[in-house]
């Protein structure tokens, strides 16, 4: 994969939006100024994860959609991580796999933000 985290981050909020979103919304959404997540947005449209489209309710506005090289990205990683959920389950034991599965929860659970 040629992304960062934070990369994918922004595409993943790209990906889920119910709607194409405006820049705006993005920047507001990952908590960085507009003229970061136009930085972004611009590097990402460079590579050919996102297309910037007219939104014909507001000119002044862009619009922000998913390309196929960006959804042919998300399932390869879909599937990376399918593969390695796989390897792991080859690997342990039932018990293992709930004590995987409790500690895993019980960290994400610590990162979460109040």
């Amino acid at each position: 994969m040629d992304l960062t985290a934070t990369e994918l981050d922004y595409l993943y909020l790209v990906i889920a939006a119910e709607k194409q979103l405006r820049l705006a919304d993005l920047a507001d959404q990952m908590r960085v100024s507009r003229a970061s997540a136009s930085v972004m947005v611009r590097k990402l449209h460079l590579g050919g994860y996102l297309d910037k489209l007219s939104d014909s309710a507001d000119g002044r506005s862009v619009l922000l959609a998913p390309t196929a090289k960006c959804s042919a990205l998300i399932a390869e990683e879909k599937s990376i991580y399918a593969e390695t959920a796989e390897r792991i389950s080859r690997a342990l034991t039932p018990d293992e796999l709930e004590d995987l599965d409790r500690l895993l929860k019980k960290a994400r659970g610590s990162l979460e933000c109040s």
